[in-house]
């Protein structure tokens, strides 16, 4: 199965680094969104060594700012 999301977001995701793997579901390690506040703020939880330019920490938490990721969430609930 392979995930789709529109041109438009994939555009916004120019950082990642990944070669938008997660839409393949070759991410075993993809970060599950623990809550989605507002639908605009995504708290994640992931490896603390996984490199991405979308995740940021916020005290001891982390947050998503992927609009790929944020997409995924939203259409598919992954």
């Amino acid at each position: 199965m392979k995930y789709e999301v529109d041109a438009e977001i994939l555009a916004k995701t120019a950082r990642c680094d990944k070669g938008f793997s997660c839409l393949k579901h070759e991410r075993p390690d993809l970060c599950r969104v623990k809550a989605c506040i507002a639908g605009e703020v995504y708290f994640i939880q992931c490896s603390e060594t996984l490199e991405c330019p979308y995740k940021v920490q916020f005290g001891k938490e982390f947050m998503c700012t992927c609009p790929t990721r944020k997409a995924l969430f939203h259409r598919y609930g992954v």
